[in-house]
């Protein structure tokens, strides 16, 4: 019994020694931070670099304002697909349609009607995430398809949650881009 009781702990001393070591190299890893994204659920997307400017009927970054993102639990709704010029009342209601949750459709609808979009821009909306976690910002893409608005990357995401949250985008954005 001493035999085995000497080379057990010798063994055990050194497999701890070798996982404390791994475990501080996967917490650098884990810690490395994520792009920051604004806070603020109101402001203008980072610009593009001077070299990757699009003219605004061509395709590449939109300059655009974040005007609201909404949010409600098992709305339903499909991020990815092109954005939808909210224009008025009808757009709004054919936007909105998507929805299972009255709550979301009401929360876009006052978010479009509460918007102040000034002159020579226009309010889209999109989708843009069906998960835990509800963005602080997004970015606008003009494709052959039109604009597409895509969330920023959540500086803390959560692991999981009871049941997903749809976010909805509300930007303004340049009427020639659209």
């Amino acid at each position: 019994m001493r035999r085995t009781l000497g080379p057990l702990l010798l063994t055990t001393v050194l497999a701890t020694g070798l996982l404390a070591g791994c475990g501080a190299d996967s917490a650098e890893e884990a810690s490395d931070p994520a792009p920051t994204a604004p806070t603020a659920s109101t402001g203008t997307t980072a610009s593009p670099a001077p070299d990757d400017r699009q003219s605004p009927g061509g395709l590449g970054t939109v300059e655009a304002t974040t005007v609201d993102i909404v949010s409600a639990t098992s709305a339903g709704g499909e991020p990815g697909g092109p954005a939808t010029v909210l224009d008025g009342d009808a757009a709004v209601s054919t936007f909105t349609q998507q929805f299972t949750s009255p709550e979301l459709a009401r929360k876009v609808a006052a978010a479009a009607d509460g918007a102040e979009v000034p002159a020579g821009q226009v309010l889209v909306a999109s989708v843009v995430a069906v998960g835990c976690d509800v963005p602080s910002d997004v970015s606008v893409q003009r494709t052959d398809e039109g604009l597409t608005v895509t969330a920023l990357k959540v500086a803390t995401p959560r692991q999981e949650c009871f049941a997903p949250v749809t976010s909805v985008a509300l930007v303004a954005v340049d009427e020639t881009a659209v």
